[in-house]
């Protein structure tokens, strides 16, 4: 008896302490992206005030998680030359195409397009956006009007082509892709509510 009470103890103990890790490791996450945000926001209060837009854009938005939303907020706040418009759009795009393509790790995938950008369209880079993302060099194509590494170069080396721009282009080459936005449709309509066989 005492060992069947013992596993019984186990199998409803261990699940709840592994819960409170979870919970503690996402709410020590929140602190660390919440400080990032007051040295970019400039105090505590508006930090919060930012995390509490961030909530309802990630809310308001297809396949947006709260985190993924926080996340790419603080690292693009820091890298700077970026709109906050562009952030929000970048966030919504993010969301979209993770919805299409359940993105794993979405904080991976925008510090590649990032990198992309820095470091100059290297080939190694696009293919692990391609990893994610197997329509990527499409949307290059959408967006910029060509998927060619070199001609991505010369834009960005005459100044038509900066990290604002270049992740706007993408987002509005996401949001207004016919498949995406179908996409983005269908899983409207699975949200809603099926009758119930009393109403019908």
């Amino acid at each position: 008896l005492r060992s069947v009470g013992a596993s019984a103890a186990i199998l409803v103990t261990g699940p709840l302490v592994a819960l409170g890790r979870i919970a503690s490791r996402s709410a020590a996450d929140i602190g660390t992206i919440r400080n990032r945000l007051i040295a970019t926001e400039g105090s505590l209060e508006a930090a919060n005030a930012r995390l509490a837009e961030l909530r309802r854009l990630a809310d308001q938005s297809i396949g947006v998680t709260r985190r993924a939303a926080f996340e790419t907020f603080s690292i693009l706040s820091v890298v700077g030359d970026v709109t906050e418009n562009t952030i929000n759009r970048q966030i919504q795009a993010l969301g979209r195409l993770n919805a299409a393509f359940t993105i794993d790790d979405q904080k991976q995938f925008f510090r590649n397009l990032v990198q992309i950008f820095q470091q100059n369209f290297e080939r190694q880079d696009i293919k692990e956006a391609l990893g994610r993302v197997p329509i990527f060099e499409q949307l290059l194509q959408q967006a910029f009007g060509t998927a060619d590494r070199e001609k991505l170069r010369e834009l960005k080396a005459s100044g038509k082509l900066t990290l604002d721009t270049f992740l706007s282009g993408l987002a509005e080459a996401v949001n207004t892709d016919p498949i995406l936005a179908n996409i983005g449709e269908s899983i409207r309509v699975s949200q809603i509510p099926k009758p119930t066989s009393a109403s019908t």
